[in-house]
């Protein structure tokens, strides 16, 4: 409490040196409440900035994890380089179809009873529709009026826009991405917990899966779908295996789990001549 001015009586008038009242003091409750006010307000602004940073960090890691929706695949840049393009080659070449029904077949034998390491719930049906249109025994309407065909059947010009536009994906989901023993051939590098995990860590992996560092392997010959799939060189595998290695193991199961799949698949595709990992957005 704030002292009391001291009581006199009315017949002894206290001496003006000694006189103290309530008002000497507004002077200092004032001067008192307004430095506490600076003081809350400088606090306050710190606080502001700080938790504006940490949202903008957590914005950035959002954009990086949810931005673009990257998937790794195990690849057989062997079969891809010396059973794929050559067919492809042959049929956009000479317009002879064979060739690619040959790699449709391969992948319905392949895939049959098997579980797929990709996501799509194929089955022969869809393989085997696409080796009707490409014999001709199904017909096959493109949305292109300039060359859909006046007599029922479907043109050569149309079968290549097939093959183009939706054949790539499903064979070489079937025939180069091998699948390996307690191992995942895919692993998704966008919608994942461990993403943002490695980001942290890493500024080689966020920028490779940001899109923000290009891979040396080049892009692949054959259209998968709207996408730009790319390649990882040997020494693109040797820099992210030594990224990996820096990165501590996740103490949470899920993470853990996930990270030691991507460090088997590094692992794996460095260590095989034939392998190396597809960069792709499917």
């Amino acid at each position: 409490m704030w002292p009391r001015p001291r009581s006199y009586s009315n017949t002894a008038p206290p001496p003006q040196s000694r006189s103290v009242t309530s008002r000497s003091y507004y002077p200092i409750v004032i001067a008192t409440m307004a430095f506490l006010c600076c003081v809350l307000t400088s606090a306050c602004n710190r606080n502001s900035q700080a938790e504006a940073k940490i949202d903008e960090n957590r914005r950035e890691t959002g954009m990086k994890t949810m931005g673009i929706e990257y998937h790794l695949y195990l690849f057989n840049l062997r079969t891809y380089r010396e059973e794929v393009v050559p067919a492809y080659r042959r049929f956009f070449e000479t317009d002879a179809p064979e060739p690619v029904i040959a790699l449709l077949r391969r992948a319905m034998n392949k895939i049959e009873g098997k579980k797929t390491p990709y996501a799509d719930p194929w089955d022969r049906e869809v393989y085997e529709e696409a080796v009707g249109i490409l014999n001709g025994s199904v017909y096959y309407n493109p949305s292109d009026s300039s060359i859909q065909s006046r007599d029922g059947k479907t043109t050569i010009a149309a079968k290549k826009i097939y093959v183009r536009d939706n054949l790539g994906y499903k064979i070489l989901m079937a025939l180069c991405v091998p699948t390996a023993e307690g191992i995942n051939s895919e692993q998704n590098m966008g919608r994942n917990p461990l993403i943002p995990y490695l980001y942290e860590r890493s500024e080689w992996i966020g920028n490779i899966f940001t899109g923000a560092k290009e891979l040396r392997g080049g892009e692949l010959e054959i259209d998968v779908g709207d996408s730009a799939p790319q390649l990882f060189s040997k020494s693109d595998l040797r820099i992210f295996d030594a990224e990996l290695a820096k990165v501590p193991v996740p103490e949470d199961p899920l993470l853990r789990k996930e990270c030691n799949n991507l460090r088997s698949l590094v692992r794996l595709a460095l260590e095989d001549a034939d392998l190396t990992l597809l960069r792709t957005l499917l």
